[in-house]
């Protein structure tokens, strides 16, 4: 299961409500606890915490039908949140990069030079541009591959997706497994078509 460091909170669910309704006033609770990943009697409960605070109000069309307008209070409100979000994302982030910017040195410091990402997933996302935003890396990224075939030919960061099958096409030093998740299937996956242990990089843990 995909966890987040702000999904579970309830600031954040608020933030994330307010987000959905200014999208569109015909929004059900049912919409908001499918988006939101949570019951409809939660819906429930964030939707009346927000209008009880000013942040939104419920108009009936009729018996059966509502409408959430989103307050000038709320709109407000949200915005806040945005930079509050924005802050404390940015700080996540610095404390990632602190731990994954000595992995990358390590690994430039072992010879590799042109590699390969499997993975092209937030992780490899990730990767990709403290690589991009510290001078002192000198790794070269020449393309990502993934196995999901809806990804090839699109592009992160100006690398481009590939197919595993396209691997052969590449003169490559080694290839950073850039997946968390699907590690030890990437890994399989890797080993299965024959490619030298020494050209896996290993970013998570011991093989």
């Amino acid at each position: 299961m995909k966890e987040s460091f702000f999904e579970s909170t309830p600031v954040y669910k608020k933030y994330m409500l307010l987000r959905i309704l200014e999208r569109g006033r015909e929004t059900t609770q049912r919409d908001i606890a499918k988006e939101l990943n949570i019951s409809v009697a939660m819906a429930n409960f964030y939707v009346d915490m927000l209008e009880e605070e000013g942040f939104l109000k419920r108009n009936y069309s009729s018996k059966k039908t509502v409408f959430y307008d989103v307050t000038s209070k709320g709109i407000d409100y949200r915005k806040n949140l945005s930079i509050d979000f924005l802050k404390s994302s940015l700080e996540v982030y610095n404390i990632a990069k602190l731990e994954i910017v000595p992995e990358i040195y390590n690994i430039q410091k072992k010879g590799y030079k042109n590699i390969l990402m499997y993975g092209a997933g937030e992780v490899c996302e990730l990767l990709l541009y403290v690589m991009s935003t510290d001078s002192k890396v000198e790794i070269n990224v020449l393309a990502l591959i993934d196995d999901d075939e809806s990804k090839v030919g699109k592009v992160i960061g100006n690398k481009p997706i590939i197919s595993p099958n396209d691997i052969k096409n590449y003169n490559y030093d080694g290839i950073l497994i850039s997946s968390y998740r699907h590690f030890s299937n990437i890994y399989k996956r890797i080993k299965e078509m024959n490619i030298s242990k020494d050209k896996i990089i290993n970013f998570f843990e011991e093989f």
